[in-house]
């Protein structure tokens, strides 16, 4: 079997070979029907991944083996990573370079003998050569060619050799770079047998050359009718060139479900504004889950408006920020007009600068909130009584995960509590003002269905000497109102940041949390503040303290400074 070949599965099948008939002479692997032995040999890829056993015991289980296997991923070059830029390092001085592989050029013909065995592939990605540096980079000793280093021509052939190998074969998954995704549809929609057989529904691209956008549009086109889900990752330089591709493309009128990637850039390389909105919603009118980890611009929400006629049956939005540090967009306008009269079963929306009043009316203008409702933007409390605040509207949530900019016995006493939650997280930011009173007064009553709650009041900020522990009275409140549950204290995963300090007080207002959950709590996290220069040993200390009263749950408990 050729060296460029990982095989993997993508589903599972679970068989039971029938009991021996009592008496009868014993029954050998070679004695079962070929139907048989492929039943064997999809549990073991679905199981294990692997089946050599099987494809090393003889020519006909190998035959089977090999059609059995559901998915394949070709390399350009088995030492080489894809994803990381060429050179790798020199060989140290006076010592030979280590023997480079066979890159795929010359691997080609077994390949192709590999591929007519593998009749049942349904899933391929293409890991094409790594990028090569410049004709002067090169050159010199720090940066060498590798050894498998091919000229694009003949390695674009060599995928459409590949995707002509398939041809006729009811392909369902590609996953490629963009001029070798191209290249190896081509391939399968040539020759005798034309129309490529079997057309794709999902494709994941990388985005790495504005030369080959135009291919990559005629390659959606060629797959369009039966393409359901796209993901599109776009390289540094790459998200300016989101409109131009979907237009080229024209409508993907089968398309369900688009995630679009890019990472942040300084300067910026193209965000996700009014124009590609608008390329968005024209090509793929039939979404319904679309997740962005894109850069934000402005003027993407009108465009996407129900009232517009954008996305009818959208019920997923993830709308996420690439990593890194920004300031961010007062976008709050867009979220609303996206949101406005538009059911949602889940809605992901970054951080916003600006106020959420408009967000939260959007949320409000139809009679029920998502099930998974996920704002990091932070929340006035009278904004989140107004979003919360009627029980038929947050009757189906089951996941919960907001920013309040208030301390958290202000809003969860006197907001509707969703009876099916499950999930609560609480990101609570006051920076660092001291409004806790002494005791907090007001009962919680927390959904007996609820399984994970995360409290954090002002991570990464110091509390001044004064108030050092003023959140013990809060944590106290909190972990009260969880014991009390209806459900009988039913958390399983708990974490909890604040201004407190190990140390008797606290330990004695975790006493009763700790005996409700032992034996049921699988995660505690706390985050506390440092004591003497860093508080290490003490925080060691109070984990294995809670790790003996807790058996089989993981316990962290760390600074809730972000540099202690």
């Amino acid at each position: 079997m050729p060296d460029a070949e990982s095989m993997g599965s993508d589903g599972d099948v679970a068989t039971v070979a029938p009991p021996p008939t009592p008496g009868g002479p014993p029954v050998g692997l070679l004695d079962l029907p070929d139907d048989a032995l492929s039943l064997i040999a999809n549990h073991l890829w679905a199981s294990k991944g692997d089946c050599r056993g099987l494809i090393g015991a003889c020519r006909r289980t190998r035959q089977v083996s090999l059609a059995a296997l559901p998915s394949l991923i070709v390399r350009w070059c088995p030492a080489c990573d894809s994803s990381e830029p060429v050179p790798s390092q020199p060989a140290p001085a006076g010592r030979a370079p280590a023997p480079h592989p066979l890159s795929l050029d010359a691997r080609l013909p077994s390949l192709t003998a590999f591929l007519a065995l593998a009749t049942g592939v349904r899933s391929v990605t293409l890991e094409d050569q790594r990028p090569v540096p410049s004709a002067a980079a090169a050159g010199t000793a720090a940066t060498p060619t590798p050894p498998c280093a091919c000229p694009f021509a003949v390695r674009m052939g060599v995928w459409r050799a590949v995707g002509a190998a398939v041809r006729g074969r009811p392909l369902k998954r590609l996953k490629a770079r963009d001029a070798a995704a191209t290249s190896f549809l081509g391939g399968r929609s040539t020759g005798s047998g034309g129309g490529g057989g079997g057309r794709l529904r999902v494709l994941e691209l990388v985005m790495t050359s504005p030369s080959v956008v135009g291919e990559v549009a005629t390659a959606l086109q060629s797959v369009a009718p039966t393409l359901t889900q796209l993901r599109i990752e776009f390289l540094p330089g790459m998200p300016r060139h989101l409109a131009h591709l979907l237009r080229s493309a024209g409508r993907l009128s089968a398309l369900r479900s688009l995630w679009l990637t890019a990472a942040r850039e300084d300067p910026a390389g193209g965000t996700l504004g009014r124009d590609e909105a608008a390329a968005i919603a024209d090509a793929c009118v039939g979404l319904t889950f679309l997740r962005t980890l894109y850069p934000l611009g402005t003027g993407f929400g009108p465009p996407w408006a129900v009232a517009c006629g954008a996305f009818p049956h959208l019920r997923t939005l993830h709308i996420v920020r690439p990593a890194g540090l920004y300031s961010p967009l007062d976008v709050v306008e867009d979220y609303a007009a996206v949101l406005t009269h538009r059911p949602m079963t889940e809605v992901v929306l970054a951080d916003t600068d600006g106020f959420l009043a408009p967000v939260v009316t959007a949320l409000r203008s139809v009679d029920r909130l998502p099930e998974q409702l996920w704002l990091r933007a932070q929340l006035e409390p009278a904004d989140a009584v107004e979003l919360l605040g009627d029980p038929a509207a947050v009757a189906g949530i089951e996941s919960l995960n907001l920013s309040l900019r208030c301390r958290p016995h202000l809003v969860l006493p006197v907001v509707a509590m969703p009876p099916h939650l499950r999930e609560l997280i609480l990101l609570c930011c006051t920076e660092g003002a001291a409004d806790t009173p002494v005791c907090p007064s007001a009962r919680w009553d927390v959904p007996p269905t609820l399984r994970h709650l995360s409290v954090s009041h002002d991570l990464g900020l110091q509390a001044a000497d004064s108030d050092i522990s003023a959140d013990l009275p809060l944590v106290r409140w909190l972990l009260a109102a969880v014991v009390a549950s209806r459900g009988g204290c039913p958390l399983t995963r708990l974490a909890v940041c604040a201004r407190v300090r190990p140390g008797p007080d606290l330990d004695a207002a975790l006493a009763p949390f700790v005996a409700a959950t032992a034996g049921s709590l699988c995660e505690l996290e706390l985050s506390v503040q440092p004591t003497g220069e860093d508080g290490v040993n003490e925080r060691r200390l109070m984990a294995a303290a809670l790790s003996a009263a807790l058996p089989g749950a993981s316990v962290t408990v760390k600074s809730s400074l972000y540099d202690a």
